[in-house]
């Protein structure tokens, strides 16, 4: 998906995971957000109309505070607990969590793709400023 602000590239978060899904080539997803229920149905929706089948969502059913303040472990746990071994890739939402140091361990640990809100928006951005840089640590989307 492509944004243009006054002749300059531009993207959002939401934009940016399409196209890093797309990138991918992966169709069924499983979700993870600190969002509430109907929040993070919002965004099921949003990825089904782009067309991806989201297999599985999980969000945080407590009350946490700022999704800033949640800490590596619960996101890593979030995760887990919203991977579906049939999923092709697993999307972490939320540009506040904490999530790039989790990346190539959950890749290592689910054996797919996992791509995250702040991750993706940064790949995106490079990518429109023309830099195909392929750090490595920041998983499988900036290796293509």
């Amino acid at each position: 998906m492509k944004a243009n602000n006054g002749g300059i590239p531009t993207t959002t978060a939401s934009t940016a995971s399409v196209d890093a899904l797309r990138a991918l080539g992966v169709s069924k997803i499983s979700l993870a957000t600190p969002y509430p229920e109907a929040l993070t149905r919002v965004q099921e929706d949003f990825l089904r109309v782009n067309g991806f089948e989201v297999l599985n969502s999980t969000w945080i059913r407590e009350k946490t505070g700022l999704s800033s303040e949640i800490g590596p472990d619960r996101v890593y746990g979030l995760a887990l607990e919203a991977n579906r071994k049939e999923s092709e890739a697993v999307f972490i939402s939320c540009v506040t969590l904490h999530t790039v140091k989790l990346i190539q361990a959950l890749e290592e640990d689910l054996m797919k793709p996992v791509i995250t809100s702040s991750q993706v928006t940064m790949w995106r951005l490079l990518r429109l400023a023309g830099v195909n840089a392929k750090p490595k640590g920041f998983g499988q989307l900036f290796q293509i």
